[in-house]
């Protein structure tokens, strides 16, 4: 599969993919915390174990020199200047800790000629069918059998595990290949000399991490903790995630995985499954309203105001569009595929976007950075898809620049001359209020010369801001530094049921402290761009570790890194995203035979219907509905998502065909076809619309 990486960044994944920017744990290392409703939200609070705070209960001091024997010589200072990094390693490079409950790995730094107990997550995944995220057995699939997850059983994927989501826990809870551990890269400390271990940890089980940033080094310490006396948090939390379901919804019980359509450009769009879910660390406060839908950010860095400078983390066709954006992906079909909050980082991972609901995005939230990957999973797509990020008036005054506008772009409401000729390599938003500095890459086998920047910064715009809720902080009506990127124009299937191309976003955002100097967002950028690379040895064979990260394999080497190298490509034995069971079954077993495919004369009603495949579930019709799709594909593509909008159409058309009036038609059919007020909208626009374009 030929991969090809846009001018937006460069791979995220350092070598071998040991530092890789994923994860998930709870500050015990227990999969646990996701689902449940929280009330209080302050993360702050130190019996809650927020940020500045110790979980109660928790942390057990690592000792020092005094308590672990005599004081070891020959320690080598180490250190790296990547206080806002966390480190990732896969389960797959720690052979002496693989097979060990992933509850029970510790971490430790020589500090000082001493032992220091650091905060550590492991992050369990694993390889699951679509359906079972989607719940397949929660009885909450509508009762004519057809599956929310729009894959027939016929799909897997790597994902994050919970037990709080119908995702489930890992079916393996040892440390596997596929897990991750993660930690702080400010937390790594010196180099060991002659020792003695902790207190607290299984003799023998310890694994030397060595952290590499260029000629930098610094060390941090796996052991298997020996009882439950050693908490894998080390009583500390950098980041508290309170997810919260919003109107009595219970996610096992009542959460609605098909929802209802908004109906794009209707009147209202007001997503039913609402959430008051938050993201607190030292540096900034996060705040989600539904699934799809981010609509608050604060830093809270030293010397910032603690405001409010986002209106909507927006995801849309264009902005001549209001088809789809994250308001409706929030109301149709979808999931919560994890939601964990751990020590060192949270995570929040959903799926499901309309007509794509194999779409699938994750947040990583560390202290001073969020990562965010979003994988586009649909049908082809006759219009384009965007994701911005559309900043609130509290942010009018701040700075916005990118190397392709490196003058920098006041955001004042007032338009301005920008260059958007192409898709920036970095992003930087500072000023009074704080700092965000921004990077990221596409990794895609599609052509991305459509990719582009956009930028729209005006009180007044000229295009719709799709703000149609009555019942969320939806997007305001102005275009305050609105930016991000753009693949303008048609898009072609990335759906992985019916082809290999993909098509994936990453995007790494630092938070940092007002008026952030030019020099130092630069660092950042670049620290993103090249992880610290980590390699693992044994403790117990100190001398036959030192080649290991070189790249060979020799003999007698027992170095993963060297001698079973994970990078990220098919048959590295890791279903790492984009992959899945139909594009790489080596690393991704466990998919049934392909599902039916439009165009094979079968029309799936688990998979297809009327409008999403006409070939083969209205042949009679397509010539017609073609002319629609052309001519509406907005609406057409807002009516094919909901089976009850496809039904007043499948009646409706015939009857227009035959000479009758729509008003009168569309009468009729509603005595006979159940729809909800939206749906039925959505469908008289469409039909009016392919009756003005002369296609009934």
């Amino acid at each position: 599969m030929t991969v090809k990486r846009a001018a937006w960044g460069v791979a995220l994944l350092g070598a071998a993919a040991c530092s890789s920017a994923t994860g998930d744990t709870t500050a015990d290392g227990a999969e646990s915390g996701g689902m449940e409703t929280v009330t209080s939200t302050s993360g702050a609070d130190a019996s809650t174990g927020g940020p500045g705070g110790s979980s109660s209960g928790e942390g057990v001091d690592g000792g020092s020199s005094d308590d672990t024997g005599p004081a070891p010589v020959g320690d080598i200072p180490g250190a790296l200047d990547r206080d806002e990094d966390p480190v990732v390693v896969l389960g797959a490079q720690l052979g002496a800790l693989r097979e060990v409950d992933a509850g029970d790995v510790v971490a430790f730094a020589r500090v000082d000629g001493g032992w220091s107990q650091v905060p550590v997550q492991v992050d369990e995944r694993a390889v699951k069918d679509f359906c079972e995220v989607y719940g397949e057995n929660s009885g909450l699939w509508n009762p004519s059998g057809a599956p929310p997850c729009g894959t027939d059983g016929a799909l897997t994927s790597l994902v994050y595990t919970d037990s709080n989501t119908f995702t489930g826990p890992d079916p393996q809870p040892q440390l596997d290949d596929d897990d991750e551990v993660v930690f702080m890269a400010q937390d790594a400390g010196d180099r060991v000399g002659p020792w003695a271990e902790p207190e607290g940890v299984v003799a023998g089980s310890g694994v030397e991490l060595e952290l590499a940033d260029g000629d930098d080094r610094a060390y941090i310490y796996l052991f298997e903790r020996d009882g439950k006396a050693l908490q894998p948090s080390a009583g500390r939390r950098y980041v508290e995630y309170a997810f919260a379901l919003a109107d009595g919804i219970d996610y096992d019980t009542n959460y609605d995985l098909y929802g209802f359509n908004c109906g794009g450009d209707a009147p209202n769009c007001n997503p039913s499954m609402t959430e008051d879910s938050t993201v607190q660390t030292a540096s900034y406060t996060s705040h989600f309203a539904a699934r799809w839908v981010g609509d608050e950010l604060t830093i809270t860095t030293e010397g910032a105001p603690g405001v409010d400078i986002l209106d909507i983390r927006q995801g849309r066709f264009g902005p001549d569009t209001c088809a789809r954006h994250v308001l409706t992906y929030s109301t149709s079909r979808g999931a919560y595929v994890a939601n964990k909050n751990g020590p060192v980082r949270a995570i929040r991972s959903v799926i499901g976007a309309n007509s794509g609901p194999l779409t699938m995005r994750t947040h990583r939230f560390y202290e001073q950075r969020e990562d965010i990957v979003t994988n586009l999973r649909v049908h082809a797509l006759g219009v384009g898809i965007m994701a911005v990020f559309d900043y609130s008036p509290e942010a009018i005054g701040m700075t916005y620049f990118n190397d392709l506008n490196p003058q920098g772009l006041l955001i004042d409401g007032v338009p301005d001359e920008v260059d958007e000729s192409g898709v920036a390599e970095w992003e930087m938003v500072t000023g009074d209020q704080g700092t965000l500095v921004m990077t990221g890459t596409v990794d895609t086998s599609l052509n991305t010369e459509s990719a582009r920047f956009f930028w729209a910064d005006d009180v007044e715009p000229d295009f719709l801001q799709c703000d149609t809720s009555q019942t969320l902080d939806a997007p305001d009506a102005s275009a305050y530094g609105t930016s991000g990127t753009w693949f303008e124009g048609a898009l072609p299937n990335t759906d992985p049921r019916s082809t290999s191309d993909h098509l994936m976003f990453s995007k790494v955002v630092y938070v940092q402290a007002p008026n952030l100097p030019m020099d130092d967002a630069m660092r950042l950028v670049e620290h993103a761009r090249e992880p610290i690379a980590a390699f693992a040895r044994a403790m117990g064979d100190r001398g036959t570790g030192e080649s290991c990260g070189d790249g060979i394999c020799g003999d007698g080497e027992s170095c993963t890194f060297d001698c079973a190298p994970v990078d990220g490509s098919c048959g590295d034995t890791i279903c790492e995203t984009p992959e899945t069971s139909t594009t790489c079954p080596e690393d991704c077993p466990g998919g049934k035979e392909s599902p039916t495919a439009c165009g094979d004369t079968v029309c799936d009603p688990a998979l297809e219907n009327q409008l999403l495949c006409t070939q083969d579930c209205w042949p009679a019709a397509a010539g017609p509905l073609n002319c629609i799709d052309n001519a509406c594909e907005s609406l057409y593509q807002a009516c094919a998502d909901e089976d009850e909008c496809v039904a007043l159409v499948v009646c409706v058309a015939p009857c227009l065909q035959g000479g009758g009036e729509a008003e009168a038609c569309l009468a009729t059919c509603s005595d006979t076809v159940a729809a909800s007020p939206m749906n039925a909208e959505v469908a008289d626009g469409l039909l009016a619309c392919g009756t003005k374009a002369g296609c009934l």
